[in-house]
C-alpha cells in the first residue's frame, strides 16, 4: 500500500464561553475579531509510516490564559497526549486535558502542566505518531473495536482565567473557614468531595496552606503551573477542538493492563 495523504488547509475553531464571543468596535464592519482563544490546523500529513500534524493556538482575548502542555509533567519519558479510539467508534481521539472522567487507578497520581499564554500571543506546536497508531494511556478505559479511524479529533484543555489566582482563592477561603481536621478516609467520601470540594482540593493537593502554595508557585517561575488530577473536582477547564473527517488511519490496541502513568 502506498498512500500519501496531505491536508494543507487552515481550520479555525473557537472555544465556547458562557458569555459568548465579543467583537472589537471598528468603523469597518468587515474588520471583526472575536476575543476568544482559537486553534488553527496548519498541516495534517498521513503516510504509510507516520501521522504528523501541526497547529497554532492564539490568545485573542484581553487577558492571560493557561494552556494544558502535558498530562503527566512528572515523567519526561511519557507522551504529552492521550491517544485512543472510543469503543464502537471510528474516531482517533488525541487529547491533552485533565478535566476528564476516569475509572483507572495509577501507581502515582498524574499531574498536568499548564503554561501561560498572554494576550495576543501565539503557540505553535506539532506532533508525530507512528502508523499504525498505538494507544497512549491517560484516563480513558475504552477499548477500540475497529482497526481504522475514519475521523481525527484533537482536544487541548485550557483555563480562560488566572489559574494560579483561582487556586489561591480556594486555599484562602479554606483557611478562613478553619475547618477541623478529619480522618484521611473522610476526605475521600463522595459526600465530602461533592459538597466540600474546595476543602478537598486543598487537603489532597495543597495541604501545606497558602504560604506553602506561594513558595511552590514561585519555584515554577510564573510561566507554568502543575495541577494534580482532581477527578473533575477543580472544573472550569475549556476545550480547544479540531475535527477532521474522511481520513483512513490504521490503529492498534495495546494491553490495557499496563500502568497508564508509570512512576518517574
Amino acid at each position: 500500500m502506498n498512500r500519501n495523504i496531505c491536508f494543507l488547509f487552515v481550520l479555525t475553531l473557537c472555544a465556547s464561553f458562557p458569555n459568548g464571543a465579543q467583537a472589537e468596535n471598528s468603523d469597518d464592519p468587515n474588520n471583526v475579531v472575536e476575543k476568544v482563544v482559537t486553534i488553527e490546523l496548519n498541516k495534517l500529513n498521513l503516510n504509510d509510516t507516520t501521522l504528523e500534524l501541526s497547529y497554532k493556538i492564539k490568545n485573542n482575548t484581553d487577558h492571560d490564559v493557561w494552556i494544558c502542555d502535558t498530562i503527566n509533567a512528572d515523567n519526561r519519558s511519557y507522551k504529552q497526549f492521550e491517544v485512543y479510539m472510543p469503543e464502537d467508534d471510528q474516531t482517533l481521539l488525541i487529547r491533552r486535558r485533565l478535566d476528564v472522567p476516569t475509572v483507572l487507578v495509577w501507581a502515582s497520581h498524574p499531574r498536568g502542566r499548564y503554561v501561560l499564554l498572554r494576550s495576543g500571543q501565539e503557540l505553535n506546536e506539532s506532533l508525530s505518531l507512528d502508523v499504525p497508531v498505538q494507544r497512549q494511556y491517560g484516563f480513558a478505559s475504552e477499548q477500540a473495536t475497529s482497526d481504522y479511524a475514519r475521523r481525527l479529533v484533537l482536544e487541548i484543555g485550557f483555563y480562560n482565567e488566572d489559574l494560579p489566582g483561582m487556586i489561591r482563592e480556594i486555599i484562602e477561603v479554606a483557611e478562613k473557614l478553619n475547618c477541623a481536621s478529619l480522618e484521611p478516609k473522610e476526605y475521600m467520601t463522595s459526600l465530602f468531595k461533592h459538597y466540600f470540594k474546595g476543602i478537598w482540593i486543598v487537603h489532597m493537593f495543597f495541604g501545606g496552606g497558602l504560604s506553602n502554595f506561594e513558595e511552590w508557585l514561585s519555584q515554577q517561575g510564573g510561566e507554568e503551573i502543575r495541577i494534580p488530577y482532581t477527578w473533575q473536582n477543580l472544573g472550569s477547564e475549556h476545550v480547544l477542538r479540531i475535527e477532521v473527517d474522511g481520513v483512513h488511519i490504521p490503529y492498534e490496541e495495546v494491553d490495557l493492563n499496563l500502568v497508564p502513568f508509570p512512576k518517574s
